[in-house]
């Protein structure tokens, strides 16, 4: 039978053939140490999430069954925080989600030590994200939030002013631009980030001073809403029809946000 592991060294990562090999390749990998590490050490994404699965096998009684080790641990541990240094926010929010989920249905030893990864992963995302002053989404916040409660020990949270000042800016030129519509998914990502920081960070607002030093940007957002709600929008094109039903649905969510 061919090995149904491909190895990339031009990018240090294995990936797959074909996900029907998932069961030959995991109950090859557990027998041999030598290969198990040799994977975890180069493991992309998707190696991490064949890692960390559970309740695998023909009747669902396979439990990590390539983390047998502490020295298999230590090498999954170091591999994740690797890819961090390497990925974009949105790679490295997707494996903060495959940490967070693997820990629902941990036992308590696994538990503490996916929960230790997570916290080194957090830590090395939030320098690497001041450092490089990333702007960052509301999406890939949350994620970093939602991953950060679970440590023992509360990472500090990344630079939010670029990123919520950057969403700002976004809603002001609409805002300012009156020859074109209220651009309704930056309004709904600015709501949302600023609640996100709200609810995980409301020093930064309070520091803004929002939203009493912003009054009369909400005034004439709500202003602009309500004008271009009472607008009669006039097409027979379907698309244009459905584009304008899609911005105004976002503009509601990004109220019923603030309200």
């Amino acid at each position: 039978m061919s090995n149904p592991i491909v190895v990339l060294p031009f990018s240090l990562t294995v990936q797959w053939i074909h996900p029907s090999y998932r069961d030959l390749v995991i109950d090859e990998l557990s027998q041999d140490q030598s290969l198990r590490l040799r994977f975890l050490q180069m493991a992309n994404l998707e190696g991490i999430k064949l890692a960390l699965s559970q309740a695998g096998g023909a009747k669902g009684e396979r439990h990590l069954p390539l983390l047998k080790d502490a020295t298999s641990w230590a090498a999954i541990r170091s591999r994740c925080v690797e890819l961090v240094k390497v990925s974009t926010p949105d790679k490295i929010a997707a494996l903060l989600r495959v940490l967070r989920s693997a820990v629902v249905d941990a036992g308590p030893d696994p538990k503490e030590m996916i929960c230790r990864i997570i916290s080194d992963c957090c830590e090395q995302a939030r320098a690497k994200w001041d450092q490089q002053k990333t702007l960052l989404t509301e999406a890939q916040l949350h994620e970093f939030f939602d991953a950060s409660i679970l440590s023992d020990t509360l990472p500090v949270a990344p630079a939010i002013a670029p990123s919520w000042m950057n969403a700002y800016g976004e809603v002001k030129s609409s805002m300012a631009d009156r020859s074109t519509p209220l651009d309704g998914v930056a309004f709904l990502e600015w709501t949302r980030l600023t609640a996100l920081i709200g609810e995980n960070e409301p020093r930064y607002l309070r520091q803004l001073g929002f939203p009493r030093n912003y009054v009369g940007d909400l005034e004439q957002l709500l202003q602009i809403v309500k004008q271009e709600s009472a607008f009669e929008f006039d097409s027979d094109d379907a698309d244009e029809i459905l584009e304008e039903a899609e911005r105004m649905l976002l503009l509601v969510q990004a109220l019923n946000v603030l309200d």
